[in-house]
C-alpha cells in the first residue's frame, strides 16, 4: 500500500518484477503517463487500485483490457484521464465470472458504448459516472 502520498510521475516500470504481487494500493497519488506494459506482468494481482484524488491529469491512455488478470476482482482507475472506448475483452480469462467483479472508472474521458460483453459477469458492480459514454447495451439491462 502506497495510497495517500505524493507519488509523481510515469508509474514506475519497475512494478512488473513483482510478480507474486496480489494486491497494489497506490491511490490517492498524482502519477501521471500511461500504464507501463510491466503492469501484464502482475498476473496474480487481485486488487488493483490507482483512481487519484485529484483530477489533476492522472493516468492517462485506453483502458487496458487486463485479459490475463484472472484472478482479478477489484479494479479502481477512477478520476484519472484515461480516454477511448471501454474494452469489451475487459477481464477476458478471469476465472471469478460467477463472483463480484468490482470495477471504478468513474470520472475519465471515456467514450462510446458499454459492451454487451460485461454481461457474463454474473455480479458486476461498475461505477461509469463521469464519463462520456453514450449508451449501455440492452443486454446488460
Amino acid at each position: 500500500y502506497i495510497s495517500g502520498n505524493v507519488f509523481t510521475g510515469q508509474f514506475p516500470t519497475e512494478i512488473g518484477n513483482l510478480v507474486g504481487l496480489e494486491e497494489l494500493s497506490a491511490a490517492e497519488n498524482r502519477f501521471g503517463g500511461t500504464l507501463p506494459q510491466e503492469l501484464n506482468q502482475l498476473t496474480n494481482l487481485k486488487s488493483l487500485s490507482l483512481q487519484q484524488v485529484i483530477h489533476l491529469g492522472g493516468i492517462a491512455g485506453n483502458v487496458p483490457s487486463f485479459a490475463n488478470f484472472g484472478q482479478l476482482t477489484n479494479l479502481e482507475l477512477g478520476s484519472n484521464s484515461l480516454t477511448g472506448t471501454l474494452p469489451a475483452d475487459l477481464l477476458a480469462n478471469s476465472l471469478n465470472l460467477g463472483k463480484r467483479i468490482v470495477i471504478d472508472l468513474s470520472d475519465n474521458l471515456l467514450q462510446g458504448t458499454v459492451p454487451a460483453q460485461w454481461s457474463r459477469f454474473e455480479q458486476l458492480f461498475v461505477d461509469l459516472a463521469g464519463n462520456e459514454l453514450t449508451a449501455i447495451s440492452p443486454s446488460l439491462c
